[in-house]
């Protein structure tokens, strides 16, 4: 898999909307675009709620370092230019694989996070007793 370096990254984004001064706090890698289309969508990690609000069943993901924030686009994903922060959690929408064997979990309208070593999928059983 191609990778990028992410200060290159902002900076082709920045610049084809106009920005002349660019500010990137750390550089890292990350993944370029998935080219290789959606083969299934599931509901198996999805993050449910009982009627107090509180977590009866599914996922969450656990952030362990900033991560690129992908959407669907044509069948395909595609990076945007949003990161979510190390250090936060998120419930967990579909889970999508695409042809290349590849698993995003969809935190946000349109918004997935990649699989890999950069995140924690949490199965809420585990969280539950890991905090009793």
């Amino acid at each position: 898999m191609k990778k990028l370096n992410i200060s290159l990254l902002v900076a082709v984004i920045a610049l084809s909307f106009g920005a002349s001064n660019l500010a990137v706090s750390h550089a890292s890698t990350m993944d370029t675009a998935d080219l290789s289309y959606v083969s299934s969508i599931s509901n198996i990690n999805e993050t449910k709620y009982n009627n107090e609000g509180n977590i009866s069943n599914g996922s969450i993901l656990r952030i362990k370092d900033d991560s690129p924030v992908y959407a669907l686009k044509d069948g395909r994903f595609v990076l945007t230019n949003r990161v979510i922060s190390s250090g936060t959690d998120w419930s967990v929408g579909s889970t999508v694989e695409t042809s290349a064997k590849y698993q995003y979990f969809q935190i946000s309208n349109n918004e997935f996070v990649k699989n890999g070593i950069n995140i924690d999928l949490i199965q809420f059983s585990t969280l539950f007793q890991t905090q009793s």
